[in-house]
């Protein structure tokens, strides 16, 4: 996985194996998190335009959105870098 989290900062390539626990920087683990997808459905009971060519029916909507990889601490000892704040 390719990373550039700050302006600035050169490209760094991350070798992210599965199922197996590695040492990154918490933006490598925001990256993973933000990994997803939409599903996509078909509305068929629309009509979704017309032009001179004819009338066109059922629009393409996202249904869900899919969480296509995960970043889970291995240990569940608190950090002080990973904490999260709730000062509002």
């Amino acid at each position: 996985m390719w990373t550039r989290p700050f302006a600035g900062m050169s490209a760094e390539w991350w070798k992210i194996p599965t199922n197996k626990p590695i040492w990154a920087p918490r933006y490598v683990a925001g990256t993973l998190k933000r990994s997803n997808y939409h599903r996509l459905i078909m509305d068929e009971n629309r009509q979704a335009g017309s032009d001179g060519m004819g009338q066109y029916f059922g629009t393409m909507a996202a249904d869900t959105t899919i969480q296509r990889l995960d970043a889970i601490p291995v240990s569940s000892r608190k950090s002080l870098f990973m904490a999260v704040h709730n000062s509002m």
